[in-house]
């Protein structure tokens, strides 16, 4: 997959007691290695920006373990519907390691738990329409 790389500077400190949940938790591009190369994998092979973010997702502190497939101008920026279905795919039906644990996208999640995928979220910040979260084993 991706060759070693070097991130974006992000080392911002969180603020927790922010009404914005981007200050309670800023960008981050820290991941476990395997993890790190489908981030990599991804922004190298399509139109689109990878990250992760302090206590991601808040209250799971997956950060090393999860990421945001966001459009290509970054954090915030929706990834186009298209574009986003074809990155699904990819990474749902990956059969190689690292296994997935959860994934949100359009308004539904699959959990290696439940093993099925199901409606989510109740407004437009967790509906995921905009980005695709993944979280891995």
């Amino acid at each position: 997959m991706a060759e070693t790389r070097t991130w974006p500077v992000a080392n911002v400190d969180p603020w927790p007691i922010s009404h914005s949940y981007v200050e309670r938790h800023p960008t981050r591009y820290t991941w476990r290695p395997d993890v790190e190369e489908w981030a990599g994998y991804l922004i190298d092979n399509y139109n689109c920006w990878v990250n992760t973010y302090y206590d991601h997702p808040e209250g799971y502190w997956r950060t090393e373990t999860s990421f945001d497939v966001w459009g290509s101008d970054g954090r915030g920026y929706p990834l186009d519907p298209t574009l986003g279905d074809e990155i699904y795919d990819l990474l749902f039906n990956y059969e190689g390691l690292p296994n997935i644990d959860w994934i949100i996208w359009k308004r539904h999640i699959w959990t290696n738990a439940a093993g099925y995928r199901y409606p989510f979220g109740s407004d437009p910040f967790t509906w995921h329409d905009d980005h695709i979260h993944v979280t891995y084993r």
